[in-house]
């Protein structure tokens, strides 16, 4: 059995009744880095809002949740960077 330290299960949610996520789902174990890659409007910058409780799911089975505490010597620490620039269009 795989020690899980967060997990988002069946996140849902919709901005004026345009969805941006629909039964979202991942876990995060002890020394895994995560990362959220995809186009933009795919639902990155809410999954993350989400899982750091910025934000309310619409729906979830699980919302972001502790599992466990960590040991003392386990160094837990959450990164968001969120960039966006209407004129990036990627590498030149």
């Amino acid at each position: 059995m795989t020690t899980v330290l967060f997990e988002a299960s069946g996140l849902c949610k919709a901005f004026s009744r345009r969805p941006a996520l629909h039964e979202v789902s991942f876990s995060i174990a002890p020394g895994e880095i995560v990362g959220f890659v995809g186009p933009n409007g795919a639902g990155k910058s809410t999954t993350l809002r989400i899982a750091c409780g910025l934000l309310r799911p619409d729906a979830a089975r699980s919302a972001g949740r502790l599992l466990r505490a960590p040991e003392p010597r386990e160094s837990t620490s959450v990164a968001w960077a969120s960039s966006s620039s209407p004129r990036d269009t990627g590498p030149r």
